[in-house]
């Protein structure tokens, strides 16, 4: 009984070491980036980056999305993962594009992985949760 316990506490240890049981990773260098996420926004600004960046949204019933992105150079891919798992390509911004726009997602947690195409200079992206009354 103590070896099958130290077994499965050992597996779950290695786990948490290596990320597997945690679906969202992020690997990326960067130089002038500046990030944060809150429940309710989550944003990006850097004057050079290459790799992808995730951040989490807490969508409530009746909330629209609200996203901004623009690159001076490279390309970007987002992706959305909901609650239940799927993910799928949202929008993708190239060099000298701006996208502004709004979108409705279901209720739950909302992740939001930006994935750059090689490496990416001057970009602004930013995810901001709209109440409607």
């Amino acid at each position: 009984m103590r070896k099958t316990v130290f077994i499965t506490v050992t597996f779950v240890i290695l786990m948490c070491f290596t990320g597997c049981l945690n679906v969202r990773s992020e690997s990326y260098s960067a130089v002038g980036y500046v990030h944060g996420n809150t429940s309710k926004n989550a944003y990006m600004d850097f004057k050079k980056f290459k790799g992808n960046q995730v951040f989490k949204l807490d969508v409530e019933e009746g909330d629209r999305v609200h996203y901004y992105a623009d690159l001076e150079e490279g390309s970007a891919k987002v992706f959305t993962r909901t609650s239940d798992g799927s993910k799928e390509e949202w929008f993708t911004v190239k060099a000298g594009e701006e996208v502004d726009s709004s979108e409705d997602f279901p209720e739950g947690d909302l992740i939001i992985e930006v994935e750059t195409d090689g490496s990416c200079k001057g970009g602004k992206l930013k995810f901001e949760i709209e109440e409607m009354l």
